[in-house]
């Protein structure tokens, strides 16, 4: 999934809704691999902190140093049953410690 702008965004942080509830109301289904690349104008440069490999975590987010760029892409490499459910996607600006 990728996310453009018009001007340069500066981005410190990430969230990620993903999954589905089963008939009981637990949530599962979570992507399960997965990370965010932004493109330095010649190419894409992954964010290494958003690597997430063997996520469980249906709520997932991370901090990561601040990259600006007009693009930004969310790149899943794994899901737990070949689909990706994705609720929510939320970038942040620089966050403060």
């Amino acid at each position: 999934m990728e996310f453009r702008w018009d001007k340069p965004q500066s981005v410190g942080a990430a969230r990620i809704v993903s999954g589905y509830r089963t008939g009981d109301g637990a949530l599962t289904g979570a992507l399960r691999a997965f990370c965010f690349e932004w493109h330095d104008g010649q190419q894409w440069q992954a964010i290494s902190q958003t690597n997430a490999v063997d996520n469980s975590a249906a709520d997932w987010h991370c901090r990561f140093p601040v990259v600006v760029a007009d693009r930004l892409r969310l790149l899943v490499t794994e899901t737990q049953i070949d689909i990706s459910r994705i609720w929510e996607i939320e970038l942040y600006g620089k966050v403060a410690d």
